[in-house]
């Protein structure tokens, strides 16, 4: 009897660490899934950030000595689109809240379509 009851919590043990093994390693696979998710999404995000500043730095020069051609100086064409960029910067200043309540609609939208995909996923 008591050489059973010994065999009985001993497989009883065994199988209660595997199953505690386990969900370590299914919990460990899934930090480590979404620690890359979230480096993927940090690098993709740097590289678009990246490529639309180069973007704008080229739309900037070629403005300027577009403008500057078609006012006859360079100086005339370097302050003209530098009025116009800082009035196209500024436009999001005088309308933060507009912005802020589209900004917000956007990250919820995207909430909910991941959130979505996840439900139907399984």
């Amino acid at each position: 009897m008591q050489k059973k009851l010994l065999h009985l919590v001993g497989s009883r043990f065994d199988t209660l660490k595997n199953r505690a093994e386990t969900r370590l390693n299914i919990q460990k696979h899934k930090t480590l899934g979404t620690l890359w998710h979230l480096l993927a999404s940090l690098l993709t995000n740097t590289a678009i950030i990246f490529a639309f500043l180069l973007v704008i730095f080229l739309i900037i020069a070629t403005l300027s000595f577009s403008l500057s051609i078609f006012l006859g100086s360079h100086i005339k064409g370097f302050m003209a689109a530098t009025f116009c960029l800082t009035l196209l910067f500024l436009i999001p200043i005088w309308k933060r809240n507009a912005l802020k309540r589209y900004l917000v609609g956007i990250g919820i939208a995207q909430y909910f379509e991941k959130r979505n995909y996840r439900v139907t996923k399984k």
